[in-house]
């Protein structure tokens, strides 16, 4: 009698798949590695980018599960049918990030005494790596770790940087830069993906996933300093050989400055456009400057004209206040610190790497995740505001060749058949 095949799907077997939740937009890639090395560069065969429901994530927290889970599943049904999958639950499953408000990181060290000296897995450093959220979680009340990253491994006082092959040890200090924040970051997430009826893979803090699109070998020795400015947070994050020395998210972004645009008359999506279009952090000088005209929408209103050097000192007057933590984190690690990169879609605004000069003796600059993309790839996909969700994508590169061969998870949700395709087909209300 023949033998029956196992038939469940594998990882291995689907694209990788990230999702990226914005206050202003959510973002769905799906990719494949141009070869099977890490790392290497990727090849995009699909992106979607859903701007429905306003109001669904606040300050990097999703405020509204119901909302959220169909954006989710919607775009991942767009996604797979781009691929050629005809249904959505040909891709159940997607890698995702952490981030909002609330998040920080500290070193937390676990230690574990093995009584003899034997052999030291990695699946003892992962058990090691999910004390550290427990540690996390009673830093503070209704928190909970988010992600770790080993910086330094102690085997029977012999020091190393990351678990060496054939290791052998009776004690065990692992030291861990661990991400936490509030329990909504994590719980609204796992709850969104629980009514879609998808699982996350795997879920990165998002400074991991920036860590990895945005810097060198050399950054990441030198110290590196990433800003990652989004519409309604702001996160710092400070990295060097091996350690997260700070990480700070602040709950204000593009958003701000956009709202003060309004008070001029302008409604927001058009508050939004002359802010990026017209806007500068950096003041022009007297030739530069000149006057805009916004031209009224509806009889009765009148055109609103408003000077560039005007707009500018809109912009520059909430920046120095919204910014000015960033500047004391910056100043404070300044002597660890070689490059500092700017992200983030609230980054994008003309002058914004001036005007971070303008507060730092370091060396500012746009951060590109360029390199990572295969050739052919479209100009818009190398824009800040898509760094995060690539970079998502390279540490699940990272996490299916370190883990091979997982089988895909079962739904969370079990829907009968007619339930399914009603919830595809009927939007939930705002």
């Amino acid at each position: 009698m023949a033998k029956k095949q196992n038939t469940k799907q594998t990882t291995d077997q689907l694209p990788l798949v990230a999702v990226d939740m914005g206050s202003q937009s959510f973002k769905f890639a799906a990719a494949e590695q141009t070869d099977s090395s890490y790392p290497c560069t990727l090849r995009i065969l699909a992106v979607e980018k859903s701007d429905k429901y306003s109001g669904v994530v606040h300050k990097g927290v999703i405020k509204n599960t119901t909302n959220a889970s169909y954006r989710l599943r919607e775009s991942l049904l767009l996604i797979g049918n781009r691929l050629g999958r005809a249904r959505a639950d040909e891709l159940p499953t997607a890698f995702t990030l952490y981030g909002g408000k609330s998040m920080r990181a500290v070193d937390i060290t676990a230690k574990r005494s093995q009584g003899t000296y034997m052999p030291v897995s990695q699946k003892k450093i992962d058990e090691m790596r999910e004390e550290c959220f427990l540690k996390a979680a009673k830093l503070s009340a209704g928190m909970t770790g988010l992600d770790a990253r080993l910086y330094s491994l102690s085997l029977d006082n012999t020091e190393y940087s990351s678990l060496p092959a054939n290791a052998r040890a009776t004690h065990i200090e692992a030291r861990f830069s661990t991400f936490y924040g509030m329990d909504e970051l994590k719980d609204k997430v796992q709850g969104t993906f629980d009514r879609a009826g998808k699982s996350i893979e795997k879920a990165f803090a998002r400074p991991e996933a920036l860590l990895e699109a945005l810097a060198t070998e050399e950054d990441e020795l030198a110290g590196v300093c990433i800003i990652d400015m989004g519409a309604e947070t702001t996160t710092i994050s400070i990295y060097k050989n091996g350690r997260y020395l700070t990480c700070r998210t602040l709950p204000f972004g593009g958003s701000t400055i956009t709202a003060d645009i309004e008070q001029l008359g302008i409604p927001t999506d058009r508050a939004e456009k002359l802010k990026l279009k017209y806007g500068n952090a950096v003041a022009p000088t007297t030739e530069q400057d000149g006057t805009v005209r916004i031209p009224a929408r509806n009889e009765g209103e009148k055109d609103v004209f408003v000077k560039l050097s005007f707009l500018s000192k809109i912009i520059t007057s909430r920046l120095n206040e919204l910014m000015a933590p960033i500047f004391r984190e910056l100043q404070r690690y300044e002597d660890e610190i070689a490059t500092v990169y700017l992200t983030g879609g609230a980054s994008m605004m003309q002058g914004m790497v001036g005007y971070v000069q303008q507060h730092t003796k370091l060396r500012v600059a746009y951060g590109s995740h360029a390199e990572w993309l295969a050739e052919g790839t479209p100009d818009a996909l190398k824009s800040p505001e898509y760094s995060a969700l690539i970079g998502a994508l390279l540490l699940g590169a990272k996490y299916r060749k370190n883990n091979p061969g997982k089988t895909v998870g079962d739904t969370p949700i079990k829907k009968g058949f007619l339930e399914r395709i009603g919830d595809l087909f009927t939007p939930p209300a705002n």
